[in-house]
């Protein structure tokens, strides 16, 4: 009966992701960037020529083991350094001066680094859900306090850059656990040519740093199953992902995720295991963390912070098509008291979906779909307040940025290829992306299903144009599994 369920499970999430792939490709071809529609016709002859170069790569080293061995070596001991290096060495020319909410931040971290203490400002009263990313940079400014860095800007994107080379570490291997290593391998390339991470490296915020964690955190997840669910790794993985929700909400879909599917799959001596351990773990790193903001005074708890249904209904704002609005910002924070502010927006939201109808918000979720998900180049010039402008940043976010919008929308074009792809092959065949079948227990019906979730939730949420940026490396695995599959690894325990 479980076998059963499963599998109509299975059909039913690689249809879903099969309709919302589809559609995301469609509006990442015909895109519109702050107005201006950018050239179909280039983006798929662009597009076109990559992903023929990345098969032609893929089915190349899947013919040639040996050499794929060395590039795979190559790849995690010079690839990753180098990578890392290249960042640190962009962002010494994209320093910027930070911008609103990177501003409080950073003036935070700054002050904390210093040794600073007593109130933080009133900015973390509204938004304490700043405050595990505040730790975390100044952590960095100390850092680089003790090793003599004067510079803390350089500081906090050294450890922006840290945290995108671990993240680029983590799909490589995250990959190589789920594929044969020429599919990793192209993964991997695909993750460290696309630009758009090298534009966000001075943007030290929750965009980037959640990354690493969710990646590492699926990564022993993922051994765990493959080892009997041993307690080590099931510890490592929840405490990593849940580290990752506590610097950004919405991955709480991979946790979700990733208990359905063992929930339809495994027995009930491993799925209590799992939800014991993830309780303990949550529960010690949340005891862990308020005593460290009682240790530097942080506000995590005050009577004065937004509650979730603030953001729901600012995703409810047709005006924005769900995105920042300052008169939803203005109308939660005049009202007084957490419970008042959650009442107040609880009804607003209600009022704007009565308003809307069916319809309304049919058009409502498309048009936030579109602002989400579509736009590969998702960031904005007015973000970066550039300390000395030059060549890097002219050919980055200024004049002749051009170049760089096409390349970032081919990537964003190929993710939702690979996935319409890897939904297809999932609805028609499934064996040839189920572990299970091959000697594996994780489905490719599970990275699926977190990226529904994903949709799911920026329905629900306030919009905006970076915040699918997160989700991109575990989705990249997903497209590729469509090109490769995945491969017969060894259970034992």
């Amino acid at each position: 009966m479980q076998k059963i369920l499963y599998g109509l499970f299975s059909r039913l999430v690689y249809g879903l992701s099969l309709i919302f792939s589809a559609y995301l490709l469609y509006l990442s071809v015909w895109n519109v960037w702050n107005g201006e529609t950018l050239d179909w016709r280039l983006i798929l002859l662009l597009s076109g020529a990559a992903g023929a170069l990345l098969f032609g790569l893929c089915r190349f080293l899947q013919g040639h083991e040996k050499l794929a061995d060395r590039l795979w070596k190559l790849c995690i001991y010079i690839g990753v350094p180098l990578y890392t290096a290249g960042l640190i060495w962009y962002s010494a020319r994209m320093t910027i001066i930070p911008q609103y909410d990177l501003n409080e931040v950073q003036a935070e971290a700054l002050r904390l680094a210093a040794g600073g203490t007593g109130a933080w400002s009133s900015y973390f009263m509204t938004f304490p859900h700043q405050i595990p990313v505040t730790l975390i940079l100044a952590a960095a400014y100390r850092l680089g306090m003790a090793v003599g860095v004067n510079d803390f800007y350089m500081a906090g994107n050294a450890a922006n850059a840290l945290a995108l080379g671990l993240s680029a570490l983590g799909t490589l291997l995250l990959a190589g656990r789920l594929m044969q290593k020429p599919a990793a391998i192209t993964v991997f390339l695909f993750f460290v040519c696309n630009p758009i991470w090298f534009l966000y490296i001075s943007w030290t915020s929750t965009d980037t740093f959640c990354i690493p964690f969710a990646l590492w955190g699926l990564y022993f997840l993922i051994k765990s199953e493959e080892k009997g669910y041993r307690p080590a790794f099931l510890a490592a993985g929840f405490g990593l992902l849940f580290v990752s929700m506590g610097i950004r909400a919405v991955n709480i879909v991979l946790v979700i995720a990733w208990f359905l599917h063992l929930c339809l799959r495994e027995n009930r001596r491993n799925i209590v295991k799992a939800a014991l351990m993830a309780a303990l773990i949550y529960a010690g790193l949340t005891a862990a963390y308020r005593g460290v903001c009682s240790a530097v005074e942080a506000p995590y708890d005050s009577e004065a912070r937004f509650p979730v249904s603030h953001w729901v209904m600012m995703g409810l704002n047709r005006d924005t098509a769900g995105s920042f609005a300052e008169a939803d910002y203005q109308f939660t924070l005049q009202t007084e008291g957490y419970e008042a502010k959650k009442e107040k927006t609880m009804e607003q939201a209600a009022e704007r979906l009565q308003e809307m109808g069916a319809g309304g918000l049919l058009a409502h979720g498309a048009e936030k779909l579109r602002l989400t998900w579509s736009e590969g180049y998702c960031i904005e010039s007015t973000w970066y307040n550039v300390k000395a402008p030059g060549t890097v940043y002219d050919f980055s976010v200024g004049a002749r940025s051009g170049g760089v919008q096409y390349l970032c929308q081919v990537f964003r074009v190929l993710l939702f290829a690979g996935l319409l792809w890897a939904s297809c092959r999932g609805l028609l065949t499934p064996q040839l992306l189920d572990r299970r079948r091959s000697g594996g227990k994780i489905s490719g019906a599970f990275l699926m299903t977190a990226f529904l979730g994903a949709i799911a939730f920026y329905l629900l949420w306030e919009s905006g144009q970076r915040y699918s940026l997160s989700f991109i490396p575990w989705l990249n695995i997903g497209a590729a599994a469509g090109l490769a599959g995945w491969k017969k690894i060894s259970t034992d325990k």
